[in-house]
């Protein structure tokens, strides 16, 4: 098993795990418990801006904040399977039928909170790892290959072209995906070649003649 593959299952595990925690919750503890999730959704956010902040000019500083974006949909999806399962015993307990018809609805709960958590972490992933596209995407729109445009966008960094760096943010070679453990060879890479491949940013563009 890769290590894409490793943590994807592990964030599957961490869902289903924060979901029967959230469901035990509400019926054993103080329900104010349960603002939990909106702090990891907090959490998530702010891993992100922060992250945002970083680039361009610290890449590597800017991914260990960004890995921790992952809990904004892990709250997410957590906070609907939690739902589900409260729903699912509500209903079953709320029922007089035989206890084959509580087990189904024990059954139909679990069906959809893995399929909430499917639906949730899935619209969010790349593949196998739920955080790769989404962090491709911020550091692509955060570096800027000379000879792109005229204008260069801000808040961006600009690259020689076709250099070392430039391949780290946007090529699959030479590494090949933007998976846990191939991001981090790419943004170590991008951090020893970012200084030797950084241009000078371009002039802001000549108002109009009048």
């Amino acid at each position: 098993m890769t290590a894409d593959k490793f943590v994807a299952a592990l964030t599957y595990l961490v869902v289903a795990l924060l979901g029967a925690l959230g469901a035990w919750i509400w019926y054993t503890q103080s329900r104010w418990w349960l603002l939990g999730y909106l702090a990891l959704l907090i959490a998530g956010w702010a891993a992100e801006r922060i992250g945002r902040r970083r680039l361009p000019d610290h890449p590597l500083a800017a991914l260990r904040a960004l890995e921790g974006w992952i809990l904004l949909p892990v709250g997410i999806a957590a906070a609907l399977s939690a739902l589900a399962i409260i729903i699912g015993v509500a209903l079953a307990a709320g029922t007089t039928a035989p206890e084959w018809t509580k087990q189904t609805l024990g059954a139909v709960s679990g069906a959809i909170t893995v399929f909430f958590s499917m639906l949730v972490l899935k619209r969010f992933s790349d593949g196998d790892d739920v955080s790769a596209g989404r962090i491709k995407g911020i550091f692509e729109a955060k570096y800027f290959r000379d000879g792109d445009a005229e204008v260069q966008p801000a808040g961006t960094c600009r690259l020689v072209r076709d250099s070392c760096s430039v391949k780290y943010v946007f090529y699959n070679e030479p590494i090949a995906t933007w998976g846990v453990s191939d991001r981090w060879k790419r943004v170590r890479a991008l951090t020893s070649k970012l200084a030797k491949d950084r241009l000078p940013p371009l002039p802001p563009p000549a108002p109009p003649a009048k």
